[in-house]
């Protein structure tokens, strides 16, 4: 599925992988869905390990989706403990 998105032309759907700078252990992955190739529109979800939390990373990943043609984003949350 990932794979097959990552082919897909224009490209609509990201799955990343976050990792910190200082550490490349996975803290969690965020997906950017956008409707269409000239959408204004999209949304993010994203799951974070439960100790990163307040830490500020997931305004950034917002952020990032803001750094594009998007100017609404509708974003999700998974809760997961380890």
């Amino acid at each position: 599925m990932f794979l097959d998105q990552q082919q897909a032309q224009p490209r609509l759907k990201y799955q990343l992988a976050l990792t910190l700078q200082s550490n490349p252990h996975l803290i969690g992955t965020c997906g950017i869905r956008l409707a269409s190739a000239d959408a204004q529109e999209g949304d993010i979800g994203y799951e974070l390990s439960p100790e990163y939390w307040g830490l500020g990373y997931a305004r950034a990943i917002v952020n990032f989706g803001f750094t594009g043609p998007l100017r609404l984003i509708t974003t999700g949350i998974v809760v997961f403990l380890l």
